[in-house]
């Protein structure tokens, strides 16, 4: 189903306030009782919503497993911020923004830091049940200076292949599961074995990953639908150009028996391979690729856009979507 950003804020109204009329719902949105009927009606078509009272129908999860750190930038010691990072926090509140529903798995530290962030997620809807507060560890952080770049994995380290396992409940009725890579490859391993099993699509970027090899020289590879990945990351592939037969080759086709590679080129734009297609979707004048592309590129799919389709949304103006949800 594809939502436009007035019906995305319309869902949240209706969710605040289930009796609202439709004259009370044109006064908070500043526009015609005849307008908010029909978006009302579009709702009900669309199966959002069922009927007087604005019942939701029940909305299957997406399950994001990844990354949460704090990240400390100094410059020359003079100036000191702090911002959140990670593609597991990043990819949580973007979607949640835009109305869907979101399970994280991941972990923090119990601490202040930890304690803000996933108070911070809860209040955005985000379901936190299964983001651990780790007692011994504490929440990852990322000291960003000039000369050089430090991390602390802290409680990162907690996301494991065990604590996935623990998790399979969550993907017997997932709507889709993102995977960050970057938590490593045995956690990657038990969450696209329960995707596999459950037949959940799955989306696993591997930007974040310095040595994306071991993915490609195992069987995971076989059980992974999308691939999201930077373009200076096909040399460790050993691919040394964008030609149609060369991405396709021995070294990554298993990931064509079943889905697409989505090449993020900076500049350039993004890349949609399949075994069977190649398309280059170009940057428009006064447009540029953000970290926010895999939050529009996946909501893209989610509202039942073409792989295409769903790069131009994440390339787009998806900052300006973000900003009205």
């Amino acid at each position: 189903m594809k939502l436009t950003v007035r019906e995305t804020e319309i869902i949240k109204i209706l969710k605040q306030n289930p009796m609202i009329s439709q004259d009370e719902l044109a006064s908070v949105l500043n526009i015609s009782r005849s307008a908010a009927a029909v978006h009302i009606s579009n709702l009900i078509k669309k199966g959002i919503i069922i009927g007087r009272g604005y019942v939701f129908r029940e909305q299957k999860s997406i399950i994001v497993l990844g990354r949460i750190l704090a990240a400390m930038e100094t410059n020359k010691g003079q100036e000191i911020s702090f911002t959140v990072k990670g593609i597991g926090y990043l990819l949580s509140k973007g979607l949640a923004k835009l109305g869907e529903k979101v399970t994280i798995i991941s972990g923090v530290g119990e601490d202040l830091l930890g304690n803000s962030i996933y108070n911070a997620l809860e209040q955005e809807g985000i379901d936190v049940s299964s983001l651990l507060k780790h007692h011994s560890l504490p929440t990852a952080l990322e000291i960003q200076a000039p000369e050089n770049d430090f991390i602390s994995h802290g409680a990162l380290q907690a996301i494991t292949e065990e604590l996935v396992y623990t998790k399979e409940h969550l993907l017997k009725n997932a709507l889709l599961a993102v995977n960050d890579c970057s938590v490593g490859i045995k956690a990657s391993s038990a969450l696209l074995s329960f995707c596999r099993k459950y037949q959940v699509d799955n989306i696993n970027l591997l930007e974040d990953v310095k040595d994306i090899t071991p993915f490609f020289n195992s069987d995971l590879l076989l059980k992974m639908n999308t691939i999201i990945l930077r373009k200076s990351q096909l040399q460790q592939l050993g691919i040394s150009s964008l030609r149609f037969e060369e991405l396709v080759s021995e070294k990554i086709i298993p990931i064509h028996l079943r889905g697409h590679f989505i090449i993020t080129c900076g500049e350039e734009g993004v890349l949609v391979v399949s075994k069977a297609d190649f398309k280059h979707v170009s940057l428009l004048p006064g447009q540029r690729l953000s970290e926010k592309f895999s939050t529009g590129f996946i909501y893209g799919l989610i509202n039942r856009y073409n792989y295409s389709q769903a790069a131009r949304i994440g390339l787009g103006n998806f900052n300006q979507l973000l900003s009205q949800a």
